[in-house]
């Protein structure tokens, strides 16, 4: 197989999702190459302009040329737009999300984009990097669809992935009596901080903790709390695949969430849609309905369900869909196809 290169903002050991992606990506491909816009910084001392994220991306490109850390003969992997200023190279952008944060629903409506500029941006890099037949893969069927709908940009899907191994159901168990808890991932606005207050008002009986604050709280590991949990709320009204909805999966632990990202599909799998049913992982609710009161409504009912008898609710094997495994094999597989079409 070619060289292959990976391309994104930030560093391999940087939070959040996409460093995360890049890092199971590697696990499966040794030898892979990164780089992000930190490498510049580091090559440059004295390098101190402060440009925008798509200039950013522009100026790595041309540095990974002008060093020749990059070759015509790579396969190079980007995140989103981070494939700008690279007319003429093998590129497959990644489409981790949407940076409007919009649903098509949700522009018919009338609504404005979250990020403007980066949207606009993004939408133009995808529209050109697709006539000049560049491949996107989206991290999800419901990233995937939205940019069909809206744009009409026709992608491959390889779900993100979770490691079965680091994340599985809780073998801590305490004879001492303790509250129900509730674990969240609300650390922005737009995810819901207004859910979570309705949360906490609908059952004052349990702890409604942030996943940090509950690892604090029982001295443990965020990995071996997050297995504890009786229960995970996740209200965002929009995620590219989010990685905290896996994690959860795979610690058998059941969810309250509305059918965006992975929890689109798996509202398929499941029957799940509805504010009033319940299925093996929780509560997965038509976007549509989102609002703090239904996220709270929904939360007593599973909750008190789930105390009552939580043998019903399986939702490690839904995740085990998402094995890092076959993430690595779905990836193998589309590489060779896509380097044989190359050589064609």
């Amino acid at each position: 197989m070619r060289d292959i290169v990976l391309i994104s903002y930030t560093s391999l050991n940087a939070g959040g999702g996409v460093p995360r992606w890049n890092r199971d990506f590697i696990a499966g491909f040794p030898g892979t190459k990164h780089y992000s816009f930190d490498d510049v910084a580091r090559a440059n001392p004295g390098f101190s302009i402060n440009p925008p994220e798509w200039d950013r991306a522009h100026i790595l490109n041309q540095w990974l040329i002008w060093s020749k850390k990059i070759k015509k003969s790579d396969i190079i992997i980007v995140d989103g737009f981070w494939g700008l200023g690279l007319d003429g190279y093998n590129v497959i952008s990644i489409a981790h999300g949407i940076w409007s944060h919009l649903t098509k629903d949700d522009v018919d409506a009338g609504k404005q984009p979250e990020f403007p500029v980066h949207n606009t941006i993004q939408v133009k890099y995808r529209r050109d990097h697709l006539a000049r037949g560049g491949k996107i893969v989206a991290v999800s069927d419901f990233i995937s669809e939205q940019m069909l709908l809206q744009w009409g940009f026709t992608s491959t899907v390889i779900n993100n992935a979770i490691d079965l191994d680091k994340f599985k159901p809780s073998q801590v168990f305490s004879d001492q009596p303790r509250k129900p808890l509730i674990i969240h991932g609300v650390t922005t606005a737009n995810k819901g901080f207004d859910h979570i207050d309705a949360v906490k008002k609908a059952v004052p009986q349990a702890d409604v903790l942030l996943l940090d604050d509950a690892a604090e709280a029982l001295r443990c590991g965020k990995y071996e709390a997050l297995a504890q949990a009786d229960l995970v709320v996740q209200p965002s009204a929009y995620e590219g695949n989010s990685y905290f909805v896996l994690e959860t999966l795979a610690c058998d632990v059941p969810i309250i969430a509305y059918n965006v990202g992975l929890l689109y599909s798996i509202s398929r799998i499941c029957k799940c849609a509805g504010d009033k049913e319940h299925c093996c992982i929780g509560s997965v609710i038509d976007r549509k309905l989102r609002s703090p009161e239904i996220t709270a409504r929904q939360t007593k009912f599973i909750l008190e369900s789930v105390l009552r008898d939580r043998s019903p609710y399986n939702p490690r094997h839904v995740a085990e869909k998402f094995s890092i495994q076959k993430f690595h094999t779905q990836w193998k597989g589309y590489l060779k196809d896509y380097e044989r079409n190359l050589k064609g």
